[in-house]
């Protein structure tokens, strides 16, 4: 079994955790981890993780503007954090053979709430980051997306897959 440990990328947390030796590191983002100095030390940080030998998964920013994200938007500035940022992850996993972790946030509000609409628009705010049958189903992306299992792409939920 391996281990697997949250935290950011802050020092302090950072060495916490490798007391543990984890096999796995999820690193939590905020806004400003991905641009000027932060980005370097991030990259730095990443490097440092799969040099000792350790996976590392990147989780997208929850919060922009003190707003929780979602992968539908509300406002306009929202969606272009949103996608900007996850433009930004995918170089940066790319880079460093990393993965991203994404998922709809679990405050409750109108973006949030199960019904189809919400479910039509979070399919189409992934799909203009990634195409959703290379993402589900052949494995080429650098995100996790974490959806309700009845969530359907095309004709099938990802339960048929």
């Amino acid at each position: 079994m391996k281990l697997g440990l949250k935290c950011s990328y802050s020092p302090e947390q950072l060495y916490d955790r490798l007391r543990y030796k984890p096999d796995i590191i999820e690193l939590h983002l905020n806004e400003d981890d991905l641009f000027r100095d932060k980005r370097k030390q991030l990259e730095n940080t990443i490097s440092m993780l799969t040099n000792q030998g350790c996976d590392v998964y990147l989780h997208h920013p929850s919060k922009y503007n003190e707003r929780y994200l979602d992968i539908s938007h509300e406002r306009k500035e929202d969606y272009f954090f949103f996608h900007l940022s996850t433009r930004i992850l995918a170089d940066i996993c790319l880079s460093h053979s990393v993965k991203c972790v994404i998922h709809p946030h679990y405050k409750l509000t109108s973006t949030s709430a199960i019904n189809k609409a919400n479910n039509d628009n979070m399919i189409k705010g992934i799909e203009q980051i990634y195409p959703t049958e290379k993402m589900f189903f052949y494995g080429k992306t650098p995100f996790m997306v974490f959806l309700l299992p009845k969530t359907r792409i095309g004709s099938k939920t990802l339960l048929d897959h």
